[in-house]
């Protein structure tokens, strides 16, 4: 029960995530030495799993070190850049929907469940506070990108 709450989070996350990227136009793709590193990585640990899978704490410690080098990738992006080079508004919506997403996991006192929202909550929101420190570091200009991208999102014509 306990590994379905925390698929039941990740499942929400990422769905919201690839419809809010897809109806905004971003959704793309593009990789950086550091991304290409981090690719590797969950590829070894894909590769680790494949091996080991019939063991249910594997199959979760493994998706949650793919889900953790995922946001290292994204947030030393950031750093790198020193720019909010990503939607402020988005990464909001996932550190929202992981919070929301916590929910079953508290109330039903599952491990796996609770170790898996804390991962989420925690990532998501030092990529959204790295986002928005950047953003406020060079003048703000991400958020008027942000209302353009909601204004796009939701088809409102100015």
């Amino acid at each position: 029960m306990t590994l379905y709450v925390a698929a039941f989070e990740i499942t929400i996350v990422l769905w919201a995530l690839v419809v809010v990227l897809w109806r905004s136009g971003e959704f793309k793709v593009a990789f950086d030495w550091l991304q290409k590193t981090c690719l590797v990585v969950m590829l070894a640990v894909m590769f680790y799993w494949a091996l080991n899978k019939e063991r249910a704490n594997i199959t979760f410690w493994t998706t949650q070190t793919l889900l953790i080098v995922a946001y290292i990738a994204t947030i030393t992006k950031a750093i790198q850049r020193r720019t909010a080079f990503d939607s402020i508004g988005n990464w909001s919506l996932i550190l929202v929907g992981s919070i929301i997403g916590s929910i079953p996991a508290v109330m039903v006192a599952s491990p796996y469940g609770i170790a898996n929202s804390i991962r989420a909550v925690v990532a998501s929101g030092i990529t959204v506070f790295v986002l928005v420190y950047y953003d406020r570091r060079n003048g703000g200009s991400r958020w008027k990108d942000e209302k353009e991208t909601l204004a796009r999102f939701y088809r409102i014509r100015s």
